[in-house]
């Protein structure tokens, strides 16, 4: 069961200080100029980095969702190529199969590192997603 906006936003979370920094750094030169599934393994790779826990990501365009895989411990990207879905998927790789830790420490960390891109985002249940 997916936990609710109120549940994900009711604790604030706390990174590593490395962790917003780089991501900071990332948006400014990666993510700026190439928003693909590239810069997205770049952010993972990083990120793997700083919490020392290795991980593979793979571009799987025609999934309906993004999804990590934790026998073979594999993020799946799909044609979204959504940040917060990467970070969602990568808390389940440093955390396991919570739905309310990857939702928050996603969504906390995106609020933290895209303040501007996070306030224009509307909840539908659990998602954040973009307003058209």
């Amino acid at each position: 069961m997916y936990p609710t906006r109120k549940q994900i936003m009711k604790v604030e979370q706390t990174f590593k200080p490395e962790t917003i920094k780089m991501i900071k750094n990332w948006k400014k030169i990666e993510w700026s100029i190439n928003k693909n599934f590239e810069s997205l393994e770049i952010l993972a790779k990083v990120l793997a980095s700083i919490y020392e826990k290795p991980v593979k990501i793979e571009y799987a365009p025609d999934t309906p969702s993004c999804y990590y895989n934790s026998v073979n411990k594999t993020i799946f990207i799909n044609n979204s190529t959504s940040i917060i879905s990467l970070l969602h998927e990568f808390a389940h790789h440093l955390f396991g199969h919570s739905e309310l830790k990857a939702c928050r420490w996603s969504v906390w960390l995106f609020k933290k590192t895209f303040p501007t891109s996070f306030a224009k985002l509307k909840w539908k249940g659990h998602l954040l997603c973009k307003t058209i």
